[in-house]
């Protein structure tokens, strides 16, 4: 316990930090009222706001996109006209329109 004291006072310095002349209760919040410094407790807000935002964000990605990307097939399928009929997969068509672009001398 007594190293890990040592550590905290040595990064916590006020020669590190600090300009000459000037301690850590000097800066401290609400001490003087000619001077606004950042209060350190405001840092804790962030913390739960990222943390709904990755929430979210992995809801949209999971749920949302699925949804959208569902959609977005079955209308380009539509505007299609179903594909060549010997797909009936997107997958298939994509791999079957690629190899038919790629190699049209073989009549695939």
């Amino acid at each position: 316990m007594e190293i890990a004291q040592a550590v905290s006072n040595a990064f916590w310095s006020t020669k590190v930090w600090l300009p000459p002349n000037i301690t850590w209760e000097d800066i401290r919040p609400g001490v003087r009222s000619d001077v606004n410094h950042a209060d350190y407790r405001h840092l804790i807000y962030p913390i739960p706001i990222a943390a709904v935002i990755i929430v979210l964000r992995w809801v949209v990605e999971r749920y949302v996109k699925r949804v959208w990307k569902e959609e977005t097939v079955q209308q380009q399928r539509a505007k299609k006209g179903g594909g060549c009929g010997e797909c009936l997969r997107s997958r298939a068509a994509y791999t079957h329109n690629l190899n038919r672009a790629r190699m049209p001398f073989l009549g695939v």
